[in-house]
């Protein structure tokens, strides 16, 4: 490391079909550590925002189900998960500027980041996230919470870009590192977006064995790759 303060990397996931384990980032989470040295601060930490909703959206499920066709159902079991995360994440009570869920997700955030910074009140603190949880760290490095840096994979924020006229502006942190797989339908790079190019930095990540867009989307957290150009990143800040 170029010096000896202490780094959070705080994990973010993104929407999913179905429940979430809380220890879904565990193996990514152990990888990552052995490749860092036990005698470098830096820790690796993800949070759980899914379980906020979970019941929820197996509630609307159940739901809709009886009113429909029965071999809508797969459908049916995708729109109450897949699409709920994102509509619920967006969709704001009136006169509030976010939703609960946002509200809660940030909670979240901040609880961990506090509580990095109470045993290290100079650490930095470096946000991960994969598919809509690379747009919650994306947003969250434009508040208060002063993030030193920004590592994605498989992220869908150039989707987004296009709700500004100005396409969107980057935020202030010292760098945005973007894991991308050109067979992941999901994923940008943020490269598509001029305001943007010249500060997000895009790892290709192609894995060809069985590729199929779901696993291309999915299979970031396995890729040995991503894992050791984090390591690296982490220990040079």
């Amino acid at each position: 490391m170029s010096n000896s303060r202490a780094i959070l990397f705080l994990i973010v996931h993104g929407v999913q079909y179905g429940r979430l384990s809380t220890a879904y980032a565990s193996d990514f989470i152990d990888r990552l550590e052995q490749l860092i040295p036990s005698s470098t601060p830096i820790y690796v930490r993800s949070v759980n925002w899914s379980r906020f909703i979970e019941a929820r959206q197996q509630e609307t499920y159940e739901r809709l189900k009886v009113n429909h066709r029965f071999w809508l159902r797969p459908v049916l079991r995708l729109m109450a998960y897949l699409l709920t995360d994102t509509w619920w994440y967006l969709l704001n009570r009136l006169g509030k500027d976010k939703s609960d869920l946002e509200e809660r997700t940030e909670q979240l955030v901040r609880h961990e980041i506090e509580v990095f910074l109470k045993e290290h009140p100079d650490g930095l603190v470096v946000l991960g996230g994969h598919s809509w949880g690379s747009q919650i760290a994306l947003k969250l490095c434009y508040d208060t919470l002063k993030i030193h840096g920004l590592i994605t994979w498989g992220t869908v924020t150039y989707y987004l870009s296009g709700a500004f006229d100005d396409w969107g502006k980057p935020p202030p942190v010292k760098f945005w590192l973007n894991f991308f797989n050109p067979a992941d339908p999901v994923a940008t790079t943020m490269l598509e977006n001029d305001n943007f190019k010249n500060f997000v930095t895009v790892v290709p990540i192609n894995n060809w064995l069985k590729l199929t867009p779901i696993l291309a989307h999915t299979n970031y957290w396995k890729s040995n790759k991503m894992i050791e150009t984090i390591a690296e990143v982490l220990q040079k800040q």
